[in-house]
Order: C-alpha cells, then sequence, then structure tokens
C-alpha cells in the first residue's frame, strides 16, 4: 500500500500495477489498485481527472454503473474548474456511454443532445437525423486542441453514439457513422484500436443482416494478439457463424472463448453466452448447461454481479428448455443484458411471458418475443401466438436489419399458418425463407424451414410438410457436411427428432395414394428405401456410437445420458449376430415361413410401416403419429374405442387380413409405437392375442434368426422380493408367493427373501435354464443405466442396473420373465430406437424376455404368472404369452396386456 506521502515514483509504480492489471482482464483487482493510489494521491492534495475517468471506465466494466457515473461527475467538475471545454465534453460523453451500458437510454440520448462544441449543441440524436449528426461531428473542433485529440474526440463520440442506436436497432445508421469516421481513425489510434473499430464494425453488419459483407471484413482483420482480444474476435466469428450456419466456424472458436480472463466478468460471461449457443447448437445441452453453472460459481455473489448471474442462470434454463422442447427456440441470444424477466416452468420450457423487471437490450428483447410467439405454437394455443407476434412487432418497429424484418414476418406467416386454412401458403414461407438465405443466413434458413415444416404436419398438410422439409434437410446436410466427423453425428443426430423430415422426403420418392396411404413401388426401390431408413434410425447402440458413444447424444434428453450409452457399449459382448439383413430383394427368401414382420417408422404427424414376409415387402402410410401416440397406453386398454382406434391406426387388422397365413408376428417397433399394447388391440372384434398367432417383438430386424428354437435344459431361478423395509419402496406382498408358484409349475429354485439378492441374480442369468424376477423395478430419466431391479445387497438394497446386466456373460437361458414395474421402459435413442432392459438381456446372452410395459399389480400378478409358466412347459414363450393373454382377457385388460415378449423364438 502507498504511503499518504507516497513519492511520484511510488505513484507512478502503482498506477502502472493497476494498468497490467487491467490489460491482463483482471479489472477487480486494477480498480482496488487504482483506488488506493488515488486516496493516497489526494490525500497529499493531489486530484487527476484522467485517474477518476479511469476508475469509471472500471466501474462501469464492473457493472457498477452509478459508481461509474459519480467518478466522471467528480471528472468534470474538475474538468470545468480548469477551464477545459474538451475536458467537460469527454466527461459528458462518458457519462452517455454509462448510461448506454446501464440501458438508460433516455439518459444517454439526454446527454448527448446536450454535448456542445463551439456553443452549437449536437441536439436530438435519432436516427433520421443522422445525416445532421454526421455533419455536426465533422465540423466539431476544439480550438486549443491539438488534430489527434479532436480526432480522438470525433472517434469516441461517434462510438458511443454507434452504442445508442445499436441499442434502438438502428444498424444502417450506426454503419453510416463508422463510415463517417473513417478518416479520423488513423489519427486517433494511439487510444482507439483501429482493428477493435472494424470488428465493432463487423458486429453491425452481422446485426443489420449484411452477412456476406461481414464475412469479408472479418476475413480481412489481422489475428489478435493477446487473450482479451482473442475473446472479442471469437464472439465476433461465434455469432456470425451460428446467423450464417457455419457451423463449424462457430465451434472452432470455443477455445478462445473458453480462455476468457474472469477478471473481466462483462466480457467473460457474454464468452460463456456465446459458449453455451454455440453448444446448444450442437445439440450439447447438458454441457452448456454446465458451462453456465461453473461460470455462475466463478461469477460469485453481490449486486454488481447478479444481472451477470441473473443472465448466465436464463441461458442455462434456455439450454436445457431447446433441448426438450419439440421446437428449439429461435435462438440463443449472445448480447449481454441486464435484469430478470424469466423463471423454470415445471415442464422445463422456459417461460418467456414473465414481465420484465428491468431494461433489455434490443437484442434479447426481441428474441424474447420471438421465441414466446414459437412456444405458443407449440403448446397449440394460436391466441397466445398472435398476441406474442404483435408484441415482437411492436418491439422491432423501425429496426433497419433485413436480417431480424426477414424473422419477424416469418413469425407472423407461421402464426397465419397455424391458424388454420387461409391465405397463408407453403409458397409464402419458403419465400420469406428464400429472403434469409438471400442475405447469407443459412442457419436461419435451415431453422426457418424447420419450423414451417413441423407447422405443416401439425395442420396435417402433407404436401407442404414434405416440400419444406427437403428443403430443411438439404440445408442440414450442408451444414453438417463441413463439420469434423464427431461434431457432424452430434448436430445431425437429435438436429430432427430422428430425421423426419428426411425420411420423409425419401419416403414422398415413393407413389403412393394420399388418401389411402397405399404406396405403389418396385420391390426393389420399396428395400432401398426400408435399408436407408433402418440404417437412420434403427441403431443398436454397439453400431450406433462407434467409438465416439460418449460424445453422441440421445434424442430428448440431454448429453449426459450419452454416458451411459458409452458404459453400455464399453460392456458389451460385442456378439456378432447372424440374422436377417434385408440387402437386397432376394434377401426377403430368407424369411421364416408364415412370419410377418411389422417394421415401424414414427414421424410426427405419420407413421410408415414396412410389411414383409417370404419374398415379399411393401410400405403402407399410417396416419398415426408421434403427436397422436402421446398418451397413457395404460389407460388406453380399458377404452374399447381407443383400442379399435390403435388397431386401425397401427394397421395390425389390416396386415393380418392381407396376410391369413400368419403364424408369427414380429413387430420391430420406433418410438412411440414401442409403447402399444399388440396383444389388446381388437382384430375382427377380438383381441390380436386370441388369435393363434405368437407375438413378438425386436429392438431390430437383426435379431430375426431362422435357425431351430430349443428349450434349454436344466433349473430356473425364480427370485421374489416381498419386504423393502428401508429401502423407501413399498412392500410386494405377493411377490414371494410368486416366485414360489413360478418355481413349482416349471421346476425350478426359489430364492425369497433375503436370498432375493443382486448377487443371486446375477448368478441365475450365469447358470440357470430360465429366470423369474418378481421384485420392485426402477426405471431412472435422469440416469437410464442405473434403471433396473431393486433387490437385496447385504443389509440393504441396490438396483441391479442396467449397465450392470449388459456386462453379465448369461448362459443362454431360454426365458428371463421380469414381473417388474416398467420393465421394458426406455428413453428414445437419436433415431428413435429404444434401448431397455429386454435388450440389454438379450444383448448378453438371453434367447427371450417378458417384461411389463407399464407398472405391474402386485396381486393379480400371482395368477398371471401361474397361467403363463403353466402354457410355457409344452410351448414356446411368445406363443404361451399371447395363450395366457387370451385365456385372461375378462380380467382388467390392464392386468395383463402390458406384458411383451422381446426375443427370437
Amino acid at each position: 500500500m502507498i504511503a499518504p506521502s507516497a513519492s511520484d515514483g511510488d505513484l507512478d509504480a502503482q498506477l502502472a500495477r493497476a494498468a497490467a492489471a487491467e490489460s491482463a482482464g483482471e479489472l477487480r483487482r486494477s480498480l482496488g489498485l487504482l483506488t488506493r493510489a488515488m486516496a493516497a494521491a489526494e490525500s497529499g492534495g493531489r486530484r487527476y481527472q484522467y485517474l477518476h475517468e479511469w476508475r469509471a471506465r472500471l466501474e462501469s466494466s464492473l457493472g457498477q454503473h452509478a459508481d461509474a457515473d459519480a467518478s466522471l461527475v467528480i471528472a468534470r467538475g474538475l474538468a470545468h474548474d480548469a477551464g477545459s471545454r474538451h475536458g467537460v465534453f469527454r466527461m459528458d460523453l462518458a457519462r452517455a456511454e454509462v448510461a448506454i451500458a446501464a440501458l438508460d437510454l433516455a439518459r444517454a440520448e439526454q446527454l448527448f443532445a446536450g454535448l456542445c462544441a463551439d456553443d452549437e449543441a449536437l441536439g436530438p440524436v435519432t436516427a433520421e437525423r443522422c445525416g445532421a449528426v454526421i455533419a455536426w461531428l465533422r465540423d466539431l473542433r476544439f480550438p486549443d486542441r491539438p488534430q489527434p485529440n479532436v480526432a480522438l474526440v470525433r472517434v469516441e463520440t461517434a462510438l458511443t453514439l454507434v452504442e445508442l442506436w445499436s441499442e434502438r436497432g438502428k444498424y444502417r445508421s450506426a454503419l453510416r457513422l463508422i463510415a463517417a469516421i473513417e478518416r479520423d481513425l488513423p489519427a486517433a489510434e494511439i487510444a482507439i484500436r483501429i482493428d477493435q473499430a472494424r470488428l465493432r464494425e463487423v458486429e453491425l453488419l452481422i446485426e443489420a443482416g449484411e452477412l456476406r459483407t461481414a464475412r469479408e471484413r472479418l476475413a480481412q482483420l489481422a489475428p489478435a494478439d493477446d487473450a482479451i482480444d482473442r475473446t472479442r474476435a471469437a464472439l465476433v466469428r461465434a455469432r456470425l457463424g451460428l446467423a450464417g450456419g457455419d457451423i463449424a466456424d462457430a465451434a472452432g472458436c470455443l477455445d478462445d472463448l473458453a480462455a476468457a480472463p474472469d477478471g473481466d466478468p462483462q466480457l467473460a460471461t457474454s464468452a460463456t453466452a456465446a459458449r453455451i449457443a454455440i453448444l446448444a447448437e450442437l445439440n450439447l445441452w447438458q454441457t452448456a448447461a454446465d458451462v453456465a453453472t461453473r461460470a455462475i460459481e466463478r461469477l460469485g455473489t453481490g449486486p454488481a454481479v447478479q444481472p451477470l448471474v441473473d443472465r448466465l442462470t436464463r441461458a442455462r434454463t434456455a439450454a436445457r428448455a431447446r433441448g426438450r422442447s419439440v421446437l428449439a427456440l429461435w435462438e440463443l441470444a449472445i448480447a449481454p443484458r441486464d435484469g430478470q424477466d424469466d423463471d423454470t416452468a415445471s415442464n422445463e420450457l422456459l417461460r418467456l411471458d414473465v414481465p420484465v423487471a428491468a431494461p433489455a437490450r434490443f437484442t434479447e428483447r426481441w428474441t424474447r418475443h420471438a421465441n414466446e410467439v414459437i412456444l405458443a405454437l407449440e403448446r397449440g394455443d394460436p391466441t397466445a401466438a398472435a398476441q406474442h407476434q404483435a408484441a415482437l412487432e411492436a418491439a422491432t418497429g423501425g429496426v433497419e436489419s433485413t436480417y431480424i424484418a426477414a424473422r419477424v414476418r416469418l413469425s407472423a406467416a407461421l402464426v397465419a399458418y397455424c391458424a388454420g386454412p387461409g391465405p397463408a401458403t407453403c409458397e409464402a414461407l419458403q419465400a420469406i425463407a428464400s429472403d434469409l438465405h438471400a442475405i447469407g443466413a443459412r442457419g436461419a434458413e435451415a431453422q426457418a424451414m424447420r419450423y414451417a415444416a413441423w407447422s405443416a404436419a401439425r395442420q396435417e398438410r402433407i404436401d407442404d410438410y414434405v416440400a419444406l422439409a427437403r428443403r430443411a434437410a438439404s440445408l442440414i446436410e450442408d451444414i453438417a457436411g463441413e463439420l469434423p466427423p464427431v461434431q457432424r453425428s452430434q448436430y445431425l443426430l437429435n438436429k430432427w427428432n430422428g430425421r423426419d423430415e428426411f425420411v420423409a422426403g425419401r419416403m414422398r420418392e415413393l407413389r403412393h395414394d394420399d388418401q389411402t396411404g397405399v404406396i405403389t413401388a418396385r420391390k426393389r426401390d420399396v428395400c432401398r428405401a426400408f435399408r436407408e431408413i433402418e440404417l437412420l434410425t434403427h441403431w443398436p447402440v454397439d453400431q450406433a456410437f462407434g467409438d465416439h458413444g460418449a460424445e453422441l447424444l440421445l434424442h430428448e434428453t440431454s448429453d449426459a445420458h450419452a454416458r451411459w450409452v458409452h458404459e453400455l457399449q464399453a460392456a458389451s459382448s460385442r456378439r456378432q449376430l447372424r440374422g436377417f439383413q434385408l440387402r437386397s430383394p432376394l434377401s426377403l427368401w430368407r424369411l421364416p415361413r408364415r412370419t410377418l414382420v411389422l417394421h415401424y417408422h414414427v414421424l410426427p404427424d405419420r407413421s410408415y410401416l414396412f410389411r414383409m414376409v417370404r419374398g415379399h415387402i411393401d410400405v403402407r402410410a399410417l396416419r398415426v403419429g408421434r403427436l397422436q401416440l402421446q398418451f397413457d397406453m395404460r389407460r388406453a386398454v380399458g377404452d374399447p374405442e381407443r383400442l379399435r382406434w390403435l388397431a386401425s391406426h397401427t394397421g395390425i387388422a389390416e396386415a393380418l387380413e392381407d396376410f391369413p397365413g400368419t403364424r408369427r408376428l414380429v413387430i420391430v417397433p420406433h418410438d412411440a409405437i414401442a409403447g402399444v399394447p399388440f396383444a389388446a388391440l381388437p382384430v375382427d372384434g377380438q383381441p390380436l392375442c386370441t388369435r393363434r398367432v405368437a407375438i413378438s417383438q425386436i429392438d431390430r430386424l437383426e435379431r430375426l434368426q431362422r435357425r431351430r428354437w430349443f428349450r434349454r435344459t436344466g433349473r430356473g431361478v425364480a427370485i421374489g422380493l416381498a419386504s423393502y423395509r428401508g429401502s423407501g419402496a413399498p412392500d410386494l406382498p405377493d411377490a414371494e408367493r410368486e416366485a414360489r408358484t413360478v418355481a413349482a409349475v416349471l421346476g425350478g429354485d426359489a430364492l425369497v427373501g433375503d436370498r432375493s439378492t443382486c448377487d443371486a441374480m446375477r448368478s441365475a442369468l450365469r447358470d440357470a435354464a430360465w429366470v423369474h424376477v418378481a421384485a420392485h423395478g426402477a426405471m431412472h430419466a435422469a440416469d437410464p443405466a442405473g434403471s433396473g431391479i431393486l433387490l437385496r445387497d447385504g443389509a440393504g438394497y441396490r438396483t441391479l442396473a442396467l449397465r450392470e446386466l449388459r456386462r453379465i456373460e448369461a448362459a443362454r437361458p431360454w426365458l428371463v420373465t421380469l414381473a417388474t414395474c416398467r420393465s421394458a421402459d426406455a428413453p428414445v435413442l437419436p433415431g428413435g430406437a429404444r434401448i431397455c432392459i429386454p435388450s440389454a438381456l438379450l444383448d448378453a446372452g438371453a434367447r427371450g424376455v417378458i417384461a411389463a410395459l407399464w407398472p405391474i399389480d402386485d396381486a393379480p400378478s400371482v395368477a398371471l404368472m401361474e397361467a403363463l409358466y403353466r402354457r410355457l412347459r409344452d410351448e414356446r414363450p411368445a406363443a404361451a404369452l399371447a395363450r395366457m393373454q387370451a385365456e385372461l382377457r375378462d380380467r382388467p385388460a390392464h392386468e395383463w396386456a402390458g406384458l411383451v415378449f422381446y426375443g427370437n423364438d
């Protein structure tokens, strides 16, 4: 610390340390050093205007705008006392800059209007007076100051006014100001770096929608030297890459953005917001949320940093919302913002309609309103969407940006399109997207086409949907093609909810009747389409993720779930399946006789059903999609009308009518179809299970094998656990009785009570001919790999998890029955395929698995399993399950319809 009688040398040394700290981005430390130096100087009767100005700059950068203004008032007084009109002018200008940073734009405009040199005040600084403002700047003189100083004042005034007009959305007027001071920049270079002014010009070009020009100007800039300059340049590159669809270029900025100095909170927060936006575009939602959390922790607490904390909290919430919404948000804005205006709704979507408690930057305001429109459309609330659209148009009135204007018009067109039949057309939506294309906003164009295609799907305008989807898919493919392999996979896998639009475009190439859904095409073309769709949408874990499993994402969860996929892949035995693969139409002759394969692919508004029997393949377009299948199937089985609807719309009734000799029905489900209780669907007035058809499901066609089925000899194991005292789970009073009953019927060992342990289950899978489990099932949405069966483990309880089950080298038990709740439940993988406990057991070596789609009632389960196992003494599992369900069909359907056989028998 400087002593009260500090010499000039000591003061200079302290100020040099403060300057070095500022250059390193350590603003808080710099402010502390500067404040102590100023106190020492003033104790000796010395007050310096430039020190108060310096302190104000640091305070403003740290968000302490009121303190900064107070410091500038002192500096202005010193300048006035010294008779320096030049100094008074600069301090008023600096106060206007602080007011802009605080978003007090009215105060900033008042200060600008009062700026005076040679007795001529600037007056109103509206964009409409741009010409007069430029003329005033050119005539600006301070006779007692040298030319470089006057040039510097002109540049400072223009750049500060640029910030004000940017906050008003007057980007082209701001660009005119930049051009007006071009000749003054060399003279002002001592204090104003030309490359930073050029960088600001690129930002304005982006905002104005002149993206091609922005790319040219950015390419002309020299590489930045230090961390702060690299961060600022990376921010601009990131914004340009995201707006222009150059995701590869934006992703290349991540390292420079991560290196932003923590000592400059404003710059670090902007860098973090940019990283979140890039990561969200790559579908790395959880990673984006983690980045925000770490940045918030580094910011700390206090009123000065609270606006920055609020901003990153909103960005984190928006990233999560983007990962869980049917539609992505319009965009995650990078521009800084103060104030609070949202929280997290129960469904984790961002509530963007909460009143704003503090002024917001223009970029954030229009983006917020645009997001509100999209979310209202997604909720199916056209009235709210129209209200938000009106707010959006009010917020962007008079904006000088081709990009924003096109986005506003597109939003209005979507609202009109979703309102129902009317003048809004597919051509109008494409025309607006073409406007975005014309300015080089390729990312916005692709995003707009995706929204438009989704809207067409919701309106069941099939022709519109295909046209819009095809264009969107083409754009997405172009953008993805520029990314390195790992990022390309990240970008593509979640971009389309299973590449829905791409699949729709491919299927549209086959001729079909929109009214009947019948597709007439050559067998060769249908096989080609099938192979493409299976490749895109029915990926086994081992084949889908390759060497980059940990870096890929799940469909409607976060990238945190990719970790469990990687664990499953690493633990896999990697057996080579030798089942059926449709390599050509000739391969169809390898299908087993009297076997009908129904292979589904689900889109938001419809589904495609490939039907295969020996020597034949065809495809149907079904009028049921992901959106129509989002209901409680357990409740649906009690509604005969809903069951008839499912039988008709899933194509089951028609398929069995068209192929009457079927004795084995193999269903390859996809997405929401996997939850349909096929056994309960009525065919000719009776549940499907009553027909002499064995029903089985497989997660991929490769599991279908022709080799002869056999029952492995040896004793089985039935595990039952009734008491869960101390575990937090309710008891299952009949579970042990069920295990004993099953063991008695089929001849096996019953392990109940303290013997029903995780070790016993693992041992049974390795050694037993068949395994039955009556216990609690655990489904963890946040950690799917942790889902499994809750059993005893020493003195307590533990979940024998999916990740462990997959590691077990099972000795090929011919059947594993999971009489546990939701044992067939699973999250959806990127292509819409599902990985669940039955799949894990099949991969581990089990020949077949019976599991439940929904919670099982404890008491009725005993009778169901006894009837099932009596059938299993003489029949194969798929047929035995169907016969049991037919035998007990007069019982409440939710008791038996949720049991499904998985495997190849």
